[in-house]
């Protein structure tokens, strides 16, 4: 499962402080930055909705009662246009009342 697979949830986990964490694989690079955007765009959009359309707490019940965060982990660092949507999406994101949080390969970026 990867990022250009909307459809599919990544991995689901819970962190040792009990927050759910929904997982983005992104492996694709940053040559063409709008249609990785547009992509990263879409696979966030289905996150979102498996969260408010109450199928997250139809598989995961616990989840109903903890925080909920999106992790995306890049194998490749965004571009500028990237980071712009990321911080666009970020904030749209923390208004609903969810996490989102980004790492490049090893190194923790959000």
């Amino acid at each position: 499962m990867a990022v250009d697979e909307p459809n599919k949830v990544d991995q689901v986990s819970v962190t040792e402080d009990g927050a759910y964490v929904l997982t983005i694989k992104d492996h694709w690079d940053w040559v063409v930055d709008f249609d990785h955007v547009q992509v990263l765009e879409d696979k966030l959009n289905a996150y979102l909705g498996f969260i408010e359309s109450g199928e997250m707490a139809e598989h995961y019940p616990a989840s109903q009662q903890l925080p909920t965060e999106i992790d995306i982990h890049f194998e490749f660092a965004p571009s500028e246009l990237g980071l712009q949507f990321l911080e666009a999406a970020k904030q749209t994101i923390e208004s609903g009342g969810y996490k989102l949080t980004w790492n490049i390969a090893t190194q923790a970026n959000a």
